[in-house]
């Protein structure tokens, strides 16, 4: 049946579709993968960021994972009840805190970083080199894409910069 509001039907770009199933289906499995670590795919990033940081302050932490501030701070609490996270006062700046691993996120490390490691090689196990290398290049291209939309940079929800530079790794 023809209606007049036919074109108002928004349009859903395929590859954008695609892009978000595909990553929400990669959570799901991370998620999965993590729960009895009590991490998942929003928290195991800070974990593997403050291991490479020493005495790292959340601003420094949200630029580095590309999530603003107030998203950090939450999560950061939520790893320091967890017992993974000790935050302690910066005695440079009473206002800012200082973030380092505890222990027990230390001795869950190796376990993690085996855990992704093992469901990254899963997902190209069926790709040979050459697909996967221009597998990485295609995808890199559309995240700068994408970046370079908004004129290079990312931007947190209250507008402020939080990131111009991707890593390849």
């Amino acid at each position: 049946m023809n209606t007049d509001r036919e074109h108002i039907v928004p349009y859903h770009p395929k590859l954008m579709r695609f892009v978000f199933y595909l990553s929400r289906n990669i959570q799901r499995q991370i998620d999965l993968r993590l729960q009895d670590l009590d991490l998942s795919s929003a928290t195991y990033p800070y974990i593997l960021e403050l291991a490479k940081s020493k005495d790292i302050n959340l601003y420094q932490l949200s630029l580095l994972i590309k999530v603003t501030k107030a998203m950090a701070t939450r999560t950061v609490n939520k790893l320091v009840a967890m017992g993974y996270v000790d935050k302690k006062v910066d005695p440079n700046d009473s206002r800012a805190y200082q973030l380092n691993l505890t222990e027990k996120a230390w001795n869950i490390i190796p376990e993690l970083c085996r855990r992704l490691r093992d469901f990254d090689c899963y997902l190209v196990q069926d790709i040979d080199e050459r697909q996967y290398s221009e597998l990485r290049e295609m995808l890199h291209h559309i995240l700068k894409k994408t970046a370079d939309f908004s004129s290079g940079e990312d931007y947190a929800a209250d507008g402020t910069i939080i990131s111009t530079e991707y890593e390849d790794s």
